[in-house]
């Protein structure tokens, strides 16, 4: 897939310049295969034995959590940082559990993707996006000012969790990148992010703008000529 994937999806949310929830369909359960029927007895040497079986083997069954009892989803519990996410009576969605809800000490659980990323999201009693972070498997679960900044240049498609967590890493490589997180940090304890990232907010939309300016750079540099 390659960095230019990732650019592309960066630059498609930084133009839209609003945050979309672009999740995975919940899976259904597969049909259990059915039981193969249990041997014949042995015959006596008069008997001819019986042809063997041309029906092809069933198809491998998908992965099911212990927990979910869904294929490909698991139980996660993750935290968030209250020191730097505001809201009151804060909740917890994922595309595959809502409002799960956050204790006083920030940690959660809710039921994400066990082989792909996804975003997730935090919102207050009032309903207002507060904080969203990017699930990735077999990673911490934390939502807060630094997932917030790299959910901000997501575009919400979901990948697999390597190519996931290298997009995630190439993030912090871009000059723009330590500005936002800086304002995302200094505004998301007291505004949601509706506040934070509206587009008459002269301060973000100028930020936003170097990114997009530095990603198309980025992308001229090696799209093929």
């Amino acid at each position: 897939m390659g960095k230019n994937v990732f650019l592309l999806g960066f630059l498609a949310l930084i133009l839209f310049l609003a945050f979309g929830c672009a999740g995975q369909a919940v899976s259904q359960d597969t049909q259990k295969p059915q039981a193969e029927a249990a041997p014949s007895p042995p015959t006596s040497s008069s008997q001819p034995a019986s042809e063997p079986s041309s029906a092809a083997p069933a198809p491998p069954k998908k992965q099911e959590s212990e927990e979910t009892g869904m294929p490909d989803q698991k139980v996660v519990r993750g935290r968030v940082n209250l020191d730097e996410v505001g809201g009151e009576s804060l909740k917890v969605s994922s595309v595959f559990k809502l409002n799960s809800s956050v204790e006083p000490d920030g940690s959660f659980s809710t039921v994400v993707s066990a082989t792909n990323i996804q975003l997730i999201f935090v919102n207050d009693k009032d309903g207002q996006l507060r904080a969203t972070a990017i699930s990735v498997p077999d990673e911490p679960l934390v939502v807060d000012a630094k997932s917030t900044t790299k959910a901000l240049l997501w575009v919400g498609f979901s990948v697999k969790s390597e190519e996931g967590s290298k997009a995630l890493a190439y993030m912090e490589k871009l000059n723009c990148y330590p500005d936002l997180y800086a304002y995302v940090k200094a505004n998301l304890k007291k505004k949601s992010l509706s506040q934070i990232s509206n587009i008459s907010n002269a301060e973000y939309v100028e930020i936003q703008k170097r990114c997009t300016d530095e990603i198309l750079g980025l992308m001229k540099q090696r799209l093929p000529k």
